[in-house]
């Protein structure tokens, strides 16, 4: 523009009067109000809004210099902010965060370019950001939802909430079971504020799981399907004590028929011995009842400990044997006090 000298500082002037046709090419015939900022150091200032009103060929209303500085400064007015995210990230994982199959990171100006995901059963959308204004501080827009849209035109908002200027979002398939299975989701940010511009991003398109399978189905999820596919497979259930078991503090088996032997060999042994002491003394022809009860006495015992050792505990086998060593002792007293009366 040959009528128009720019200078420093973001300083201009005019060489003559401007007419008409350079005023509305410099745009300052229908300023409005708004905010803007200094060139040279970016500091904020307010200006008083120049109203200009055009009443024939004649415009005397500011001075030159005054039209200078406003045209200067009328490229960078700015008239409506927008809202700005930070450390935007969408991601689908598993229900309990242990694998991660999509992550991506988005802007307010650039939303991931992805094709339609299929979600599982076992599998959660998850939406994190912040949100700041044009000069990156933190922000508090009064409404910040997650809209989810079917093929069948019904859709559901959801009120995301905001704590320090960090939002945080999950949306699991079961809550969405009374939509379609195709569903598109997009993030809403606005402010009762009108220097705002509110925010509508559209995020992804998801596929969601279909109506349970019958029980003769062998359709797997997701993970069920990495599972088998890269063969991970769940560890079979250990169980551990700090205790010694039963098997490891037994003796061996031959050590214990050793003694399983002694025990019933001995008594019958020592029996077997006495017999050279007792022939003499017993009358075959018509034993004696105490002999007969002596020996069936003995013959309980035996019996008793075979029994013990087969089947019997100890205290199932203790009164068993206090009454059969009673009776074994009686008739062996009573034999006993027999054999001194004959030999006397």
């Amino acid at each position: 523009m040959k009528d128009f000298e720019p200078g420093g500082m973001g300083i201009g002037r005019f060489k003559s009067e401007p007419s008409l046709d350079v005023l509305r090419e410099l745009g300052l015939l229908s300023l409005r109000p708004c905010i803007v900022y200094r060139a040279d150091s970016g500091t904020r200032s307010a200006i008083r809004p120049a109203i200009l009103r055009i009443k024939g060929d004649t415009m005397r209303l500011l001075r030159l210099h005054t039209l200078a500085a406003l045209a200067a400064l009328a490229p960078i007015c700015v008239l409506g902010a927008s809202f700005t995210l930070s450390d935007a990230k969408l991601s689908i994982t598993s229900l309990d965060g242990g694998s991660t199959r999509l992550s991506e990171s988005f802007t307010a100006t650039s939303t991931p370019q992805l094709e339609r995901q299929n979600l599982a059963a076992d599998e959660i959308l998850r939406l994190s950001f912040s949100v700041k204004d044009a000069n990156g501080e933190v922000a508090v827009p009064d409404q910040v939802a997650v809209k989810v849209d079917d093929d069948k035109r019904k859709s559901i908002v959801n009120a995301v909430a905001i704590k320090r200027g960090k939002a945080v979002y999950s949306l699991k398939p079961d809550k969405l079971s009374h939509l379609g299975r195709s569903i598109t989701v997009s993030l809403l940010v606005g402010s009762a504020d009108p220097s705002f511009d509110p925010l509508n991003l559209h995020l992804l398109d998801l596929l969601l799981p279909g109506p349970e399978p019958s029980s003769s189905s062998t359709q797997l999820t997701q993970r069920a399907r990495l599972e088998q596919e890269q063969g991970f497979k769940p560890w079979p259930a250990r169980f551990h004590t700090f205790g010694k078991s039963a098997a490891d503090s037994m003796p061996p088996k031959s050590l214990s028929a050793i003694w399983a032997g002694a025990v019933l060999i001995v008594p019958w042994t020592v029996l077997l011995g006495l017999l050279s002491i007792l022939l003499p003394s017993l009358s075959f022809k018509a034993p004696s009842l105490s002999i007969i009860a002596l020996l069936l006495s003995l013959f309980y015992l035996e019996s008793l400990a075979a029994v013990y050792w087969w089947s019997l505990t100890l205290f199932e086998m203790l009164p068993w044997l206090a009454l059969g060593g009673v009776v074994a002792t009686l008739t062996a007293a009573a034999r006993w006090d027999h054999l001194n009366e004959r030999s006397t």
